[in-house]
């Protein structure tokens, strides 16, 4: 129970990191999108690479407080959120077929998509990316 503590703070402090980096993003694709007519596809990569950049940097320093080295938890991150992406996709899909069609039932389905994402990327950063290095400190 002592663990639930340390645990949640860190989930608060990576919901916090998520509204960031969405407002960054989301402002980024607009700039480049509406404000200097960079192509849409084109923005929008640019707006989730920064997004994934500003969640990586937000995650080790903030959320995480990981003294692991870039080059080992760097490359995990980046599985970690294709991983997340995959879920999210199989997860939309799934729920689309099994919701049907509706403006409700597609909120519904990206929201699970979306809340799946979250929570594996959360975790495998808990358990798998930024875990303490075997021998250090």
């Amino acid at each position: 129970m002592a663990e639930l503590g340390p645990f949640l703070k860190r989930a608060a402090r990576y919901g916090l990191v998520g509204v960031l980096n969405g407002i960054v993003s989301l402002s980024l694709i607009g700039v480049l999108d509406l404000g200097l007519h960079v192509r849409p596809d084109l923005a929008n990569a640019a707006g989730y690479a920064a997004g994934v950049l500003l969640s990586f940097v937000l995650a080790r320093s903030f959320v995480f407080r990981s003294d692991g080295r870039v080059t080992t938890t760097g490359p995990r991150y980046l599985l970690a959120v294709v991983t997340g992406f995959a879920l999210n996709q199989l997860v939309l899909w799934v729920a689309l077929r099994l919701l049907g069609p509706g403006v409700v039932q597609h909120a519904v389905a990206q929201l699970s998509g979306i809340v799946t994402y979250t929570a594996f990327v959360f975790l495998a950063c808990q358990v798998w990316v930024f875990r303490p290095q075997k021998g250090a400190g």
